[in-house]
């Protein structure tokens, strides 16, 4: 088992070293992201992690506050709601604030899609909500994990199992 963290500038040695650990068999890896990172320097190192990962470089788990590096490679499709399968929390951090959405599926409409309302909540809300278990987080590319880790805190007791970060709205 190997722990590696990605920290400003150190993508290329930690990948190194990664390759280093794979060459002498089967490797699992835990990556962590260092809070001084920004939305799109986690993004990269996501990218390049997704090129590693195999049967010979496992990537697999999270440090608790941390984010699994596929929570990075959201697909772009789920930007659009209607086209998600299910409605998960949408979290939009801005720099000066932050905003909890709850999409309301409404099935009584005619046709074979819900009607989708959007509606902002109280973070301390979101517990009431047990069904949804995804957040999606919309954070610009230069703004810092600390603050997605610190907005991702007020949510704890919601049990959000996945989490995805857009760069953007």
């Amino acid at each position: 088992h190997l722990d590696v963290t990605f920290a400003p500038g150190s993508a290329a040695q930690v990948l190194q070293r990664i390759k280093a650990a794979a060459e002498t068999g089967e490797v699992e890896v835990r990556a962590a992201f260092d809070p001084a990172l920004t939305v799109a320097e986690a993004t990269q190192i996501a990218q390049a992690l997704a090129l590693v990962d195999s049967p010979k470089v496992k990537l697999n788990g999270r440090a608790d506050g941390q984010l699994f590096f596929r929570a990075f490679l959201p697909s772009v499709s789920w930007r659009e709601r209607q086209r998600r399968l299910t409605q998960p929390f949408e979290l939009t951090i801005r720099p000066s604030d932050s905003e909890l959405v709850f999409i309301e599926e409404d099935w009584s409409v005619e046709g074979d899609d819900p009607k989708l309302t959007p509606r902002a909540i109280p973070f301390d809300e979101a517990r009431q909500h047990p069904k949804v278990d995804t957040c999606f987080i919309f954070a610009d590319r230069e703004m810092r994990l600390s603050r997605v880790y610190s907005e991702m805190q007020k949510l704890k007791d919601a049990k959000i199992l996945n989490w995805y970060v857009f760069e953007g709205k």
